[in-house]
């Protein structure tokens, strides 16, 4: 590779690094729930999205787990480990039932309406133990 085509790369890492920490830090809405009880995130402010994309992280800086995907035309795609623990309603909003302590972390929602034109939002959940 050249030294060039390098360094592009690596400035194209760096910023797509400094993004994910800056939309872990601004604009994360905090909710709380209760062992065993259940908890629906916000979606959209929009109608008729193109895709719906739901993500989780233990800690701010961890790997992100995907939840629920779902695209225009198709049905939705939730991993298996929430089970049916979870549902991914249109308007992009999301409702985890039989929350457990482990469910604590950061959730992000992407959802795209067209080119250019789409809605992120990061929600740091704490689960009560009572």
């Amino acid at each position: 590779m050249a030294a060039g085509t390098a360094l592009i790369l690596n400035h194209l890492l760096l910023l797509l690094w400094i993004d994910q920490l800056q939309a872990l830090s601004s604009k994360t809405l905090l909710m709380t729930g209760v062992r065993g009880g259940g908890v629906t995130f916000p979606g959209g402010p929009k109608r008729n999205p193109d895709s719906i994309e739901w993500t989780f992280r233990r800690t701010a800086g961890g790997d992100s787990t995907n939840i629920c995907n779902w695209y225009r035309n198709n049905a939705v795609d939730c991993t298996a480990a929430y089970g049916r623990r979870v549902r991914l309603h249109l308007n992009g909003s999301l409702t985890i039932q039989d929350l457990r302590i482990a469910d604590s972390g950061w959730y992000h929602i992407t959802i795209v309406y067209g080119w250019f034109d789409f809605y992120k939002k990061n929600i740091r959940l704490q689960i009560r133990g009572e």
